[in-house]
């Protein structure tokens, strides 16, 4: 079979329903990306390792044209750990993610946007993660480390959910809304103890996730909203500007968590990431500025600065991706802490493939 950077299996099926679907056209994607690399990353015990900078995956959607504009599409995609072929997933609080773990949905798409069901990333999060050069599965710099607020910003992705997106002239808007049942909920809330928390855990709250902003040319504004089946609420936003010599972003996200029953936040953090790109011969360099600050609840009613590494950080980030081809990339990243309690240094180098 010819490589492509994406394999397309066409299908042309005649309907037997009413006359303006008689005829329908049908296609199916298989996509993916394929990453390794090798490094250290900070706070560790100084061991080289075997890892992934973008992460890897594989994908299946599929598209439907019914006519009048209207489409039936779906997406299957699964999280891989490549140097053990091992699905990644994680656990949640009720047990391992599915094989289909990064995104399982199916919708019903017109020109305004679209409608769909299932499992995937919320909108405050895609909004929060635009503003991070090194990506979500960067496992050096670990920007995302930040903008996830140890999951206090965002569940990053919600399952049993149904989400509305509006795509019109540049602008956007998503709300996702999810089941609260605390037994059909896939999370990892917070790990923190502090004198009024001693854990975290899904209470049935409902997940509710919204953002809006406009993308189009060389800008990019987003801005979030969050609150999880944990009890966190976060706002943020993300802005990007690429005037081609280089391109600058910054995100800002506030979040924190109200235990049920009560009326003050026993845990507040704001998060900072400021970054550029600037191309260079064939490839970009990225760097990168990460601030984290969390504060927690007292006895007293006032609250402490909250110094338990990854919950604060000063992270610097510098990479470059030289690219061989369109759809692929060797990469190398450097970066330091200096609030990471030991190890604050850290360094990869990898190879990233999109099919």
């Amino acid at each position: 079979m010819k490589n492509t950077k994406a394999m397309k299996l066409s299908l042309v099926a005649c309907l037997g329903a009413p006359m303006s679907f008689a005829m329908a056209q049908s296609s199916l994607t298989l996509y993916g990306r394929a990453d390794a690399s090798i490094g250290r990353e900070i706070n560790s015990n100084g061991q080289i390792r075997e890892g992934q900078g973008e992460g890897s995956l594989l994908g299946f959607k599929g598209n439907e044209n019914l006519g009048g504009g209207y489409s039936v599409f779906f997406d299957l995609q699964s999280s891989i750990t490549l140097q053990n072929g091992v699905q990644t997933g994680g656990t949640g609080v009720n047990g391992a993610a599915g094989f289909f773990d990064s995104k399982s949905i199916i919708g019903v798409a017109n020109q305004y946007g679209s409608i769909d069901f299932g499992r995937k990333l919320t909108p405050a999060w895609v909004v929060f993660i635009m503003g991070d050069p090194f990506g979500t599965y960067q496992y050096v710099s670990r920007n995302n480390a930040g903008l996830h607020g140890n999951h206090l910003f965002s569940s990053a992705r919600n399952q049993n959910a149904g989400s509305v997106n509006l795509n019109l002239n540049g602008f956007f808007a998503s709300v996702q809304i999810a089941q609260s049942d605390p037994k059909v909920v896939w999370a990892t809330p917070p790990t923190i103890q502090t004198p009024l928390v001693k854990s975290i855990g899904v209470t049935g709250a409902l997940p509710v996730s919204a953002a809006v902003g406009y993308s189009q040319g060389p800008l990019y504004v987003g801005f979030g909203y969050e609150a999880t089946a944990y009890s966190t609420k976060a706002v943020g936003a993300t802005a990007i500007y690429d005037w081609g010599v280089v391109k600058a972003s910054i995100g800002v996200q506030a979040g924190g968590y109200t235990a049920p029953g009560t009326d003050k936040m026993q845990v507040k953090a704001i998060n900072t990431l400021a970054a550029l790109y600037v191309p260079f011969g064939a490839g970009t360099w990225l760097l990168s500025y990460d601030v984290l600050n969390t504060k927690v609840l007292n006895t007293a009613g006032n609250y402490d600065s909250y110094t338990t590494y990854p919950w604060i950080s000063r992270k610097l980030g510098a990479g470059y991706q030289y690219h061989l081809s369109k759809a692929t990339f060797l990469y190398a990243d450097l970066v330091y802490d200096k609030r990471a309690p030991s190890g604050r240094a850290g360094w990869d180098v990898g190879l990233t493939h999109h099919f």
